[in-house]
């Protein structure tokens, strides 16, 4: 009698495990190509299943920027910093007024006196969580810079991927901004620098920055960054569960992957978003790891460039992706 009920549930249970359906690829390519004919410019799109490993790309091997999205890989790296012992959740960081970045950094806006000090989690969870300029670029120092987050990705088998400018240099290349000012770290600072600039100017900065190679990424080494970090082949168990909460609780662009998403469904995510040059967009971006309801997960990047759209139709763009995405896992089959 045992015998046969150990035998009835292991029939139940490779029931249970039986393989994910196929994606719906003719329904995938459907919705991607109306979302990029309404986002008013090129959308980069890869939806993975990672129990399965099957991927759809959609301009595969093109490269985007990355603006913010990049330090979701940042914070992969400092937690491999940690799992080495060379830091700790705890370790304090100090920060001076000459350290602060660019807008946007909410850490800058709320800076006291000549120096702060901050705990290496809370820097995290300000660079991923908020995006916070300062706390990227003190963390990116704290490691040894750009190359440390591009050794991690190499080690990891994450190859198209590559970081390779502080935000504080970025942020004003892209503007064509000749030097850092204190004022920048500000909003309101950074807006009335940019305005001061002659808009020929910002046209030719906008222009190269849309041509140069650095600081982008490929759609599918986006995704096989959050695929590696999701199976835990990236960092200790422990590290990963830190990155995977921060993002789990990230807020940001909630018009953009959550908006696509069921109510019920789970996102750890990161965005990137560039400012907008004589009504072109840089990136509206947002990369994730989707925990639906019935316990499968999909990984999904959507990275638009150089849209004239509105905000509105950039990020509902975003959000069709995701909508399209996981259509395409649940339609018929």
């Amino acid at each position: 009698m045992q015998r046969l009920s150990l035998l009835s549930a292991a029939v139940l249970l490779c029931a249970c495990a039986a393989p994910p359906r196929a994606f719906d690829v003719t329904r995938l390519e459907r919705d991607v190509t109306a979302a990029e004919a309404r986002s008013g410019g090129r959308l980069g799109v890869a939806v993975v299943e990672p129990s399965s490993g099957q991927r759809w790309v959609h301009h595969a091997g093109e490269r985007f920027p990355l603006q913010s999205t990049f330090k979701a890989p940042l914070a992969a790296a400092v937690l491999a910093r940690v799992d080495a012992g060379a830091l700790s959740l705890d370790t304090k960081i100090e920060v001076r007024r000459d350290e602060l970045s660019v807008c946007w950094s909410p850490l800058a806006e709320a800076f006291q006196g000549e120096a702060q000090s901050y705990s290496v989690l809370d820097l995290l969870t300000q660079s991923v969580a908020v995006s916070d300029n300062t706390a990227a670029d003190v963390l990116m120092h704290r490691i040894g810079g750009p190359e440390s987050v591009n050794a991690l990705l190499s080690r990891s088998g994450v190859n198209g991927l590559h970081v390779d400018r502080y935000e504080r240099d970025l942020q004003l290349q892209f503007h064509g901004l000749a030097a850092y000012e204190p004022a920048m770290s500000t909003c309101e600072g950074m807006d009335a620098a940019v305005a001061r600039l002659p808009k020929d100017g910002q046209v030719r900065a906008f222009e190269a920055y849309l041509q140069d190679p650095r600081d982008t990424t490929t759609p599918e080494a986006a995704a096989d960054f959050l695929l590696k970090l999701d199976r835990g082949e990236m960092l200790a168990p422990a590290s990963t569960r830190v990155l995977l909460d921060i993002m789990y609780a990230t807020k940001t662009g909630p018009r953009r992957l959550r908006a696509g998403l069921p109510p019920d469904a789970r996102l750890a995510h990161k965005t990137g978003t560039s400012s907008v040059t004589e009504g072109r967009s840089g990136a509206t971006n947002d990369i994730g790891i989707v925990a639906l309801p019935d316990g499968r997960k999909l990984v999904v990047v959507a990275l638009l460039t150089d849209s004239s759209a509105p905000e509105e139709a950039r990020e509902a763009a975003l959000a069709d992706v995701a909508r399209a995405a996981v259509g395409a896992m649940t339609s018929p089959p």
